[in-house]
This record gives structure tokens, C-alpha cells and sequence, in this order.
């Protein structure tokens, strides 16, 4: 079995069938006994440090990894209004400056910055810091994190001798992640998943669609492709949860699904040179006739944190919260207020009553790759107990916003 099919298999362990049932109260499945529910939650943890284990040795394999960093310092030289051209598109100015600074060892300093997981403003503290006080209400935690195009299509900007055994250029990561692990944090990583779908399939089926990728050309966030994935990997991942059974969201009754050729026009940080809009191929999730698709709901077991991923290609009926909900049965509680994934959403989420958090089982917080740095909106902020949650500012002082809010 190659590396990537054993990256493949672990996450497959962790998600048994999805279960029919459930309720249209917000009410989530009764909890599995304590004993059974840590076992599991082991056993899930065990199998994401293997896949984290598994990834960073495919990546230090496959190498090349200074000649990406030195190409991506020369691009920078190169920066238009926070855009830089490559051979197919654009990459972002902050996706370059950000995998630099996660990525490159700091002289004196940690091997990466990804390990500095002493410093206040990193963000393995805040992250192990929220799972601890949701953990301790019995709510479970997931990061859920995903590479960005630069560290995904690495050959748009320099020539590669080959792409066999490509696993990601995305060396820290895997790292962190594991570290985030090792402190009793679930973290799915998607880079496995998003390396192996990166082009589509041809047409005629046979080989793959170079033209049909995760990431929008002229824009950092993904296409409805890559927001179907990551929602169909997050929904087998919380099917392992031992409370969970399937929502009461159920296609043919509640939505229904339509692929359709989208014209995808809204660019971010203002328009790049040469963008033009970009047709994808996109399932659409619709509500059915005279009713509105019930993706959110603030009474929901499950609570999504997120920026503006989770909202893209809303227009379109394809952001990733409609298909969670195609896949799970469950609409979401979300949370994500503009002005920075990294901080703006714990504060919020910060305000919730105890009547709210009664009815919690879960809190997903997705974070693309290119958050991750340190700074000053990655502070721990305590989530339960606060007497004034809205006296902390919802964004630190150098901004964040590494998702696009």
C-alpha cells in the first residue's frame, strides 16, 4: 500500500457509516458511556498522529522545498495590489509571506515557528487552550485546517523535475499538527485529501482536468469543488463521534441537488490584472420549492467557527456550510463575524448564554493554512466565565484575517 493510501485509509477508520435518524429540535444523539467515548477518542487520536507522522516524512521525501521558498521570496518582489502572477492565475502576497514565515526555521529560534508553542501569541495556545475549556463542559473539539494554492500548485511557479510522490509543500503543518495532537487535540489536516483531488477528472474520464482545480484562479478561497471536499471529509470525521446519529436534513425532502456550470466573479483585495470570471462545475444544494435550505441554525448540536470560506459560493448555493449540512443531516451553529478568524470568532463565541451551550456537542474550528503565524489575534481568549466578552476587541493589533475576512 503506497503512503497515500495509508493516509487514505487512516481517516477512513475514523468515520463509521453516517446513522440514519435524529431530531428537528437541535437535540443531538445521547452520549456514548465516558469510558467508551475516551476509548474512541484514542483510538481517533492515534490514527490522526500516524496521518500527521505519515505526511511530514512524504514531504521532506519529495523535497525541493528551499527552491518553493526561494521562488516564493522572488515573487513577492513582484507583489500588484496584494496579487503576483503565476502561470495559471494568481497567488495572494499573504499566502507567500505566510508560508515564509510558518515555514522557514528562524535562526536561533525553534527548528520552525510552527514549534515555538511557548510564545503567547502563537497559535498552538490559543488552539490547545479552547479544546481544554470546551472539554471540559464535555463538548468535543476539532481544528480543521486545509493547504492553499501556492502549497498545492507549486508548479505554477517553478519547474519541478517531476510531481511522483508530490504530498504537499506544506513541511510545518503536519508538525504543528502533530504537536496539537500530542496535547489532546483533534486536528484534521486535509492537505492527504486535497493533494490526491487536486486536478479533476478529464471529460472523457480517463486522465485528469488541469483546468478543473481546488483553488479559484484570480481568488485565494476555494472553488465549489474544493468546499465539497473539505465538507464531505469534515462530515466522515464527525460521524465518528460516538453521540452522533444524522440530522433531519434529508435530500428529497429538505434539499435537493443540481450540478450546474457556475460563473464564479467576486475577487478579494480588489481585482487582479488579466482576472476575469471563471466557470466551475458545482453541486448545488437547493432548498426545496417555497421553503429556504435549513443550513444554520444557532440551536444546533454542532458549532462551526469560521471566516470566509465557510460562506463562499453561497451565491451559488455551494459554500461549504450547505454541503456539511447536505452531508451530515445537520444544520450548524456559525459563528464567523468579520474581522479575523483568529480572534473575532472566539469572542463571539465567547458570548453564547449557558442556555446555549446545553444543547452543544461539538465545535469545528476551520482555519485555512495560511492563519497560521504568530501574533498578537492568535492571544488566548476564555471562551466561558467572562464578565464582559465584549470589552476584548474582536481583532488584534496587526489585523489577521489569513482566511480573507
Amino acid at each position: 500500500m503506497t503512503r497515500s493510501a495509508r493516509l487514505g485509509a487512516a481517516l477512513l477508520l475514523l468515520a463509521p457509516l453516517l446513522a440514519a435518524g435524529g431530531g428537528d429540535d437541535g437535540a443531538a444523539a445521547p452520549a456514548a458511556p465516558a469510558r467508551d467515548a475516551e476509548a474512541l477518542r484514542a483510538e481517533r487520536l492515534a490514527l490522526q498522529r500516524t496521518r500527521c507522522d505519515e505526511l511530514a516524512a512524504a514531504v521532506d521525501q519529495f523535497g525541493h522545498l528551499d527552491t518553493f521558498a526561494g521562488a516564493a521570496r522572488q515573487l513577492l518582489t513582484r507583489v500588484d495590489e496584494r496579487f503576483v502572477a503565476v502561470r495559471d492565475g494568481v497567488f495572494t502576497d499573504i499566502a507567500l509571506e505566510n508560508w515564509l514565515d510558518w515555514n522557514e526555521p528562524r535562526q536561533g529560534g525553534p527548528v520552525l515557528p510552527s514549534l515555538d508553542t511557548e510564545a503567547t501569541d502563537h497559535p498552538y495556545r490559543a488552539i490547545v487552550e479552547l479544546n481544554r475549556e470546551l472539554r471540559a463542559r464535555g463538548i468535543d473539539f476539532l481544528l480543521v485546517s486545509f493547504p492553499t494554492r501556492p502549497s498545492l500548485y507549486p508548479e505554477l511557479a517553478l519547474d519541478l523535475p517531476s510531481m511522483t510522490g508530490f504530498a504537499g509543500f506544506c513541511p510545518a503543518t503536519p508538525r504543528f499538527a502533530r504537536a496539537l495532537i500530542d496535547a489532546g487535540v483533534e486536528v484534521l489536516y486535509l492537505a492527504p485529501e486535497f493533494v490526491a483531488e487536486r486536478y479533476g477528472v478529464a471529460p472523457d474520464g480517463t486522465g485528469t482536468d488541469t483546468a478543473d482545480q481546488l483553488f479559484l484562479r484570480y481568488n485565494q478561497h476555494w472553488t465549489p469543488r474544493g468546499a465539497e471536499l473539505a465538507a464531505r471529509k469534515v462530515a466522515e470525521y464527525v460521524a465518528g463521534y460516538p453521540w452522533f446519529e444524522r440530522g433531519p436534513g434529508k435530500e428529497g425532502t429538505d434539499f435537493t441537488l443540481r450540478t450546474k456550470d457556475v460563473e464564479v466573479a467576486i475577487v478579494w483585495g480588489g481585482t487582479p490584472k488579466g482576472a476575469k470570471p471563471e466557470r466551475c462545475k458545482a453541486t448545488q444544494v437547493l432548498p426545496r420549492p417555497g421553503r429556504r435550505l435549513d443550513s444554520v441554525r444557532p440551536s444546533s448540536p454542532i458549532v462551526l467557527l469560521s471566516g470566509s470560506f465557510a460562506d463562499f459560493h453561497m451565491v451559488s448555493s455551494a459554500d461549504f456550510t450547505a454541503q456539511l449540512y447536505r452531508h451530515t443531516g445537520w444544520p450548524v451553529d456559525k459563528v464567523n463575524p468579520k474581522g479575523g478568524i483568529e480572534d473575532a470568532c472566539r469572542v463571539a463565541l465567547s458570548q453564547k448564554s449557558e442556555a446555549d451551550w446545553k444543547r452543544k456537542k461539538l465545535v469545528i474550528w476551520m482555519v485555512a493554512e495560511q492563519a497560521f503565524k504568530r501574533g498578537q489575534p492568535w492571544r488566548p481568549i476564555p471562551i466561558f466565565g467572562r464578565t464582559d466578552p465584549a470589552a476584548d476587541p474582536a481583532r488584534g493589533n496587526d489585523g489577521g484575517a489569513g482566511d480573507g475576512r
